[in-house]
């Protein structure tokens, strides 16, 4: 007589469960991972480390070592730094601003509760990569605005341009050191490690 072998996940119960995987297995195999991902944390500090090494078109070495060059290079740095700031302003002359803020604000909130409130990782990921963005905006047009009202001086450039970086410094950092920390709680939570 013939015995016929069953299948072990069958015959223990779990014959419908595995089937279930299966089907899951390919309908999640388009979801994204991005806390896990090295190429979200990658993007996340090449983002930040290009904000912060340029100000206003030129690298910021280019300031330190400006210190030394002759006037006529520091004037053409000033120039070209002054004419990326008077193109920021002219920008931020924006037609209907409430208008427009009320729309930003709008798709904001959308982003975040959407990410946050329905557990979505690619949606809190690229919330956390983008929206802090924004925050280097006004630091740009404060920055313009001083360039245009301040004395054409190297120094008054200079000191106006290193406080600028600082700031998007300190922005950059809190934003890595809140990216970090949230997907790792993130990681922990659906591992299983803290439930």
């Amino acid at each position: 007589e013939c015995v016929r072998l069953q299948n072990p996940v069958a015959s223990l119960g779990y014959a419908s469960d595995a089937a279930g995987m299966k089907r899951a297995g390919r309908v999640n195999q388009g979801e994204t991972y991005a806390f896990s991902s090295m190429w979200f944390w990658a993007l996340l500090i090449l983002i930040w480390t290009l904000i912060t090494s340029r100000v206003m078109g030129l690298p910021y070495y280019y300031w330190k070592l400006g210190k030394n060059a002759d006037a006529d290079v520091q004037a053409r740095m000033m120039d070209a730094t002054l004419l990326q700031a008077q193109v920021a302003l002219s920008y931020s002359e924006i037609r209907y601003p409430s208008l427009t803020m009320g729309a930003v604000s709008f798709v904001i909130a959308l982003w975040g509760f959407s990410g946050f409130l329905y557990d979505h990782e690619l949606l809190q990921a690229t919330f956390l990569l983008f929206v802090p963005l924004l925050s280097v905006v006004p630091l740009r047009l404060w920055l313009a605005r001083k360039l245009e009202g301040a004395d054409v001086t190297y120094e008054t450039y200079y000191g106006l341009i290193t406080r600028y970086r600082r700031l998007c410094m300190m922005v950059a950092a809190f934003t890595i050191f809140l990216s970090t920390f949230w997907g790792m709680i993130y990681n922990l939570a659906h591992a299983n490690i803290l439930t």
